[in-house]
């Protein structure tokens, strides 16, 4: 008698989170020679272009873009730009060659902002995500021939493509009759829909722009206006099918324009080429039917199992939150006249938490508000603002060592002075949250068969339930077929749950 084990292999995919990166860049902005009486507000945006994995360590690199928006001694306000590289390495023994690192940007903010005559340099300090793609191919016992079995599905998740994928948008805005110059133009993308098609993945979405220019009046006003625009961008994705799942975080990388006819014309067009990042997770549902125990009344039977992780995902939202801010002067020789124009910001996380079924996301937006001083030579001067906001959601059986992923960006911010002494700030937000739980799954893999079972030559046999026990332990301990467990005491009601005495009547000769 031979026991032939249907053994079949199934590809998980999971991500492991390793520790958060933070390391600094060094920005310099220079002038064309024009000294700089002040800096009106900063802002960077990061491109990862390469990911270099090794065993026991993983190297990033990528671009810095930073803008500043400076106000000259000559009193003309002027965008200056610059790209710096970067390149850092994070070392850990739970990275192998082998494994696919996802990188996912979690903040960038700026340092020491110091001003040298024709030139400004700061440090941006960026921190990333990092989580270790792994793979593990998976054997599981589908059927024991000829075996008593008991069978279980399992159902269950996984991560099977993870994406740093980097994309242009080319999109257009006509422009309005009033504009003379134009100094700083913002967009960043969100993403609304995800779908997955075979090797493709459909990212659809807003891009959100805020224009920062100056009027064509004989005295020249500094304004900001903001638009939305609807955007469809197709990604490559080799493996992945219709039907899985998706989500993307967007992160925007890089801002950049040209101007088609005339300022203060009708023919004005703003054609906007901005890059942008997609942190895309993909994951496949996988159900599998498997042996969860098995005997077999003649041959002794060890059960081997193995063990691997899945990746559940147990929710995803998307969050529109509305927030407001309020600074206030305390020195008596400042009356602010008006509110310019405020740059859209950045949006920081700080804390993420799980507390019963509620996810809790904490952070703050820094924005600058530039304005005029009620004086007599109309002082041009700016602020950074920064508004708290906290952000929850019910999400049911959420457990508190899930994983939170979180991307946010300031969706509209509006700022205006309510007082001569006070500025009030609002801000739309837009967050993406993705809660994954890691799990260990055992599962049978493979049989040993040992040593001929001894012979038992009595018909009948006699078994005590001292606990609670369903049919199949009491068959496997009489080493009969749960079946026929059943038919010859059909007034038993399982599981047992009070002390209990079975006899059964065996069969001559043991199939």
């Amino acid at each position: 008698m031979s026991l032939e084990p249907q053994i079949n292999v199934v590809e998980i995919k999971y991500n492991k989170k390793l520790d958060d990166i933070t390391f600094q860049s060094n920005v310099i902005l220079t002038t064309n020679g024009e000294k700089i009486d002040k800096v009106l507000f900063t802002k960077s945006l990061v491109s990862i272009n390469n990911t270099n994995v090794n065993k026991g360590s993983v190297t990033i690199e990528g671009v810095v873009n930073s803008t500043a928006l400076v106000k000259l001694e000559n009193g003309e306000i002027e965008e200056l730009k610059t790209s710096t590289n970067f390149s850092n390495a994070y070392n850990s023994n739970q990275i192998t060659g082998e494994n696919k690192v996802f990188v996912l940007q979690k903040s960038v903010k700026t340092l020491n902002l110091s001003v040298n005559e024709i030139s400004l340099s700061f440090a941006e300090q960026l921190v990333f995500e990092l989580f270790s793609i792994e793979k593990q191919n998976v054997k599981y016992v589908s059927s024991i021939n000829p075996a008593n079995q008991k069978l279980i599905t399992e159902e269950f998740s996984t991560i099977t493509h993870a994406l740093n994928e980097n994309f242009e948008l080319k999109t257009e805005i006509d422009l309005p009759t009033s504009i003379s110059k134009i100094l700083m133009v913002e967009s960043y993308a969100i993403s609304k829909n995800i779908t997955c098609l075979n090797d493709l993945i459909v990212c659809d979405g807003i891009i959100n722009t805020n224009l920062i220019y100056l009027t064509n009046d004989e005295q020249p006003k500094l304004k900001n206006q903001t638009y939305s625009q609807d955007f469809h961008q197709e990604i490559l994705g080799t493996g992945v099918l219709e039907g899985q799942n998706a989500t993307a975080f967007l992160n925007t990388t890089e801002n950049s324009y040209e101007i088609d006819g005339e300022l203060s014309s009708s023919k004005g067009v703003l054609e906007l080429k901005n890059k942008f990042c997609a942190n895309v997770l993909v994951r496949k549902n996988i159900e599998i039917e498997s042996v969860f125990d098995a005997f077999c009344p003649k041959k002794e039977m060890e059960l081997q199992h193995s063990s691997f992780i899945t990746q559940n995902i147990v929710c995803f939202k998307n969050i529109t939150e509305k927030i407001d801010g309020n600074i206030e002067f305390s020195e008596e020789d400042i009356r602010i006249d008006k509110v310019l124009c405020s740059s859209v910001g950045n949006c920081f996380i700080k804390n993420k938490r799980i507390e019963k079924d509620e996810v809790i996301i904490t952070g703050n937006v820094g924005c600058y508000v530039i304005y005029l001083l009620d004086d007599e030579n109309h002082t041009t001067q700016s602020v950074k603002v920064e508004i708290p906001f906290e952000s929850s959601f019910v999400c049911d059986g959420i457990l508190k060592d899930d994983e939170i992923l979180v991307s946010a960006s300031v969706k509209e911010l509006d700022a205006r002075n309510k007082r001569a002494k006070e500025i009030d700030v609002l801000a739309e937000l837009c967050l993406n949250v993705f809660v994954l739980r890691s799990k260990n799954e055992a599962i049978m893999s493979d049989i040993v068969v040992g040593e001929d079972r001894k012979l038992d030559l009595c018909n009948m046999g006699i078994y005590v339930v001292s606990e609670a026990q369903d049919s199949w332990d009491i068959a496997k301990k009489l080493l009969i077929n749960p079946d026929m467990l059943l038919n010859q005491n059909p007034e038993l009601k399982f599981p047992i749950t009070k002390p209990t005495q079975i006899i059964v009547y065996r069969q001559k000769k043991l199939n």
